[in-house]
Formats: structure tokens, C-alpha cells, sequence
């Protein structure tokens, strides 16, 4: 990796561009399809997912890719929020979407608008980006299962509906995505 005041000058430019065109993306999503209404914590994870999307590519992308990498981690975090909630995934803050949807993504990405470098290729990229996800689930879940065995790491389900937050500490961390039952 080249570290001339040049090459840092171009990650600082192209990670700050695909953050905010991801949180711009957020923006005109949410605003367009919810009533003009939009919350902290989704363009919060806009530009979190504009951040991961571009990660893998920022030294290696020209700026205006970088807005388009943004934009479509965007619309990532917007899908896979509904994806998750649609299949009965619990996944309260987005983390799925931000970190493992916009991480393919960011690897897909560099497959795809890499400058520069003969050694990256499409088929490597999309290998990578995927299977480096399905190891982390499978290592997670074996981990989890075993401690949940061993220690009974499960709270009641009576604790789960009313949510750890207020059972913990009293509070509602994420009102904007409390459920309407």
C-alpha cells in the first residue's frame, strides 16, 4: 500500500464520498417512502454501510466510483433492514446489513472498479466476499450454541418480548424499531 500524501489524500476523499452518498442514499429512500420521515440510527447505518462498502477498495477506486459504491451500500442497508425483518430475522441495530451485506458488497465492488492492480480479480473478489462470511456465521454459531449448552446463554422469552434494553437497564435503546404489536 503506497502511503505518499497523495495516495492518503485519495482513501481520506474516497472513504468520506461513499460514506455520505450512502447516507444521502438513506435520505431519499426514507424520506420518499416513509412519509418524509427519517430516523438517526438508519442514516447512522447508512453511513456506516457507505464506510464497510468502500473499505476494501478506497486506495484502489477513482472518486466518482466511490460515490457509486456508496449510493448502492445505501440501498443495501434500506434492503437488507426489510430482507432481515420480512424473514423474521432479529437483527435490532442493522449490523447484519451494514457489516455483512455491505462487506460483499465492498468486496464484489473492488472485483469490479479496481484500478491499478493486476492481481485483483472478479471471481477471487466474489469467492472472498462471500465465503469469509459463511466462516464467520458457521465459527459464531458453533461458539454460541456450544456456550449456550454449557451456560445457558438464552434469556426467557418473557425477557427477549419485552426487550433487554428496559429489562437491563430500564430504557428503550432503539424506539424508532421497537415493533408495533
Amino acid at each position: 500500500m503506497d502511503f505518499s500524501p497523495d495516495s492518503v489524500g485519495k482513501i481520506v476523499l474516497n472513504t468520506s464520498l461513499a460514506g455520505c452518498a450512502s447516507a444521502l442514499a438513506v435520505i431519499a429512500w426514507r424520506w420518499f417512502n416513509n412519509a418524509r420521515k427519517v430516523d438517526l440510527s438508519t442514516i447512522l447505518n447508512g453511513i456506516l454501510g457507505g464506510l464497510v462498502g468502500i473499505t476494501a477498495s478506497c486506495d484502489v477506486v477513482e472518486p466518482l466510483e466511490s460515490l457509486f459504491i456508496g449510493i448502492i451500500s445505501g440501498g443495501i442497508v434500506i434492503w437488507g433492514v426489510y430482507w432481515l425483518s420480512e424473514n423474521k430475522i432479529d437483527d435490532a441495530v442493522g449490523a447484519i446489513p451494514v457489516h455483512c451485506f455491505c462487506g460483499i458488497w465492498g468486496g464484489l465492488a473492488t472485483g469490479v472498479f479496481a484500478h491499478g492492480i493486476d492481481s485483483i480479480n472478479f471471481v477471487t473478489q466474489l469467492l472472498g466476499s462471500f465465503l469469509i462470511p459463511l466462516w464467520s456465521f458457521i465459527v459464531v454459531f458453533v461458539v454460541l450454541k456450544g456456550w449456550d449448552d454449557r451456560f445457558g446463554i438464552r434469556v426467557s422469552q418473557e425477557t427477549e418480548k419485552s426487550g433487554l434494553d428496559w429489562h437491563d437497564h430500564g430504557q428503550i435503546a432503539y424506539i424508532s424499531l421497537e415493533k408495533k404489536e
